[in-house]
C-alpha cells in the first residue's frame, strides 16, 4: 500500500448509483471529490434492473431526459400477480415499468461523475477508516477528506466500523437482511413484469423482462426462512417450468433496517450502506440516488452553516425515514400473518379495488 495521503474535500467510497450520483453533484458544485471503488467499470451488478416512475423522475431531474433515454433497455406497462401457480391479477398500468442493464446504467452515472470533475480510483478497495482524522485506508492509497460519503453497499466497511464502535445501533440489522437469488434466461422473452407470492415468507418471486435476457429470481428475509431459500427457489422454478439452473447469482439487500443514525459528524451513509431500500419491494435504486442527492445537499449546506453534515442530512431525510418505517410496518402486517391464504385474498382485494393506489405506492414517493 502506498503511504501517500491524497487530500480531497470529499471522499466517496463506492461508485454505484449512490456514490456516483453524490460525486457528480458535489464535483459539479466545485468541490474536489475522490470516487473510489473496489471494482473497475463497467462491471456486472446483480439486480432486476427495474426502475419505478419515482426513480425515472428523480434521475431525469438530476441528469436530464436524454441520459435515461439512452439507458432504457426495455419498457412495458403490463404486469401480472400470482399466488403460487394461480394468476390472481393481470392488467395494464398507467405508469411504465422501465428496465435498464445495471452494467451499462451504473457506468453511465459514473461517467457523469467523472465528466463533472470527480477523480475516479478503480480497483481500490476500502480496508479501514480513521474517523478522528477523516482518513480512508485502501488497498492502494490513503485518502483524506473533510467529508466522507459511505456508498460501499450492503457490506459497508465504513458502516461496520461505526457499528463496531457503538456509534450506530445494529440490533435488528440481521433480522432485516433479504437474500435475493436469480438467474438470467437468454432464450425466454416476455413483455411484462410477473410477481409470485406464496413460495417464501416475507418475500416474493419475479420475472422481469429486458432487452437481451429475462431476469428470474426470488427474494425474502433470511431470518424468516431458516435456510430454506434454495429449496424455495427451486420450488418456484419448478412451478414455472424450469429445472434448477446451472448458474445462479445471490446478493444481500438491507430491507427494513432503519438506522438510529445516518452517519457520524461529517461521515454520511447513503444507499444500501445506510439500509435505504424499500422494505416491501426491495427497490434500492430510487433510495440510492435520493439519499445521494440529500447527502450532497447536506454537505453543500454544511459548507455554509458550518454544522456537521450529519445534522443537515438527518433533517433532509426525516420524511423518507418516516415513510420507510410505515412501509416496514405494512410489510410486517401483510407478510406476518400465520394464515398464508390471507395473503392471497389480501392481494386479490387490494389489486382489484385499489389497483391505482397500489401502483402509486410502488411508483410514487410518499
Amino acid at each position: 500500500m502506498n503511504n501517500e495521503i491524497l487530500e480531497f474535500d470529499v471522499v466517496v467510497c463506492g461508485s454505484g448509483p449512490a456514490g456516483a450520483t453524490a460525486a457528480a453533484l458535489l464535483a459539479k458544485n466545485g468541490l474536489k471529490v475522490a470516487l473510489i471503488d473496489k471494482e473497475d467499470f463497467p462491471r456486472d451488478k446483480l439486480c432486476g434492473g427495474l426502475l419505478t416512475k419515482k426513480s425515472y423522475n428523480l434521475i431525469e431531474s438530476i441528469f436530464g431526459n436524454k441520459f435515461l433515454q439512452k439507458e432504457i433497455e426495455f419498457f412495458s406497462n403490463r404486469f401480472e400477480v400470482y399466488y403460487r401457480k394461480t394468476k390472481i391479477f393481470s392488467a395494464l398500468s398507467k405508469k411504465l415499468f422501465i428496465y435498464v442493464n445495471r452494467r451499462k446504467f451504473d457506468y453511465a452515472i459514473l461517467k457523469k461523475a467523472i465528466d463533472s470533475g470527480a477523480y475516479f480510483f478503480g480497483k481500490t478497495k476500502v480496508v479501514g477508516i480513521d474517523v478522528n482524522n477523516m482518513l480512508i485506508f485502501t488497498s492502494s492509497n490513503t485518502f483524506k477528506g473533510r467529508y466522507i460519503v459511505a456508498a460501499d453497499g450492503v457490506n459497508s466497511v465504513i458502516r461496520n466500523y461505526l457499528i463496531k464502535n457503538t456509534i450506530i445501533d445494529s440490533s435488528d440489522y440481521k433480522d432485516n437482511l433479504t437474500l435475493a437469488i436469480e438467474f438470467y434466461d437468454y432464450k425466454f422473452t416476455t413483455d411484462r413484469a410477473s410477481l409470485f407470492f406464496g413460495f417464501t415468507k416475507f418475500g416474493y418471486g419475479w420475472i422481469f423482462p429486458n432487452k437481451e435476457r429475462t431476469v428470474i429470481g426470488i427474494g425474502a428475509l433470511i431470518s424468516k426462512n431458516k435456510g430454506l431459500m434454495r429449496e424455495q427457489f427451486n420450488n418456484f422454478l419448478n412451478s414455472i417450468g424450469y429445472e434448477e439452473p446451472i448458474k445462479t447469482f445471490a446478493h444481500l439487500i438491507p430491507t427494513g433496517w432503519i438506522p438510529n443514525r445516518t452517519g457520524f459528524n461529517n461521515i454520511l451513509l447513503v444507499g444500501d450502506a445506510g439500509g435505504f431500500t424499500d422494505p416491501i419491494t426491495g427497490e434500492g435504486i430510487y433510495y440510492a440516488i435520493k439519499t445521494a442527492q440529500m447527502a450532497s445537499e447536506a454537505i453543500l449546506f454544511s459548507e455554509k452553516n458550518k454544522l456537521f453534515a450529519e445534522i443537515n442530512y438527518k433533517l433532509f431525510l426525516e420524511k423518507m425515514l418516516k415513510d420507510l418505517k410505515k412501509r416496514k410496518m405494512y410489510r410486517n402486517i401483510v407478510f406476518g400473518t400465520k394464515f398464508r391464504f390471507f395473503i392471497k385474498i389480501f392481494l386479490l382485494v387490494q389489486l382489484i379495488l385499489f389497483r391505482d393506489k397500489v401502483l402509486d405506492f410502488i411508483h410514487e414517493p410518499s
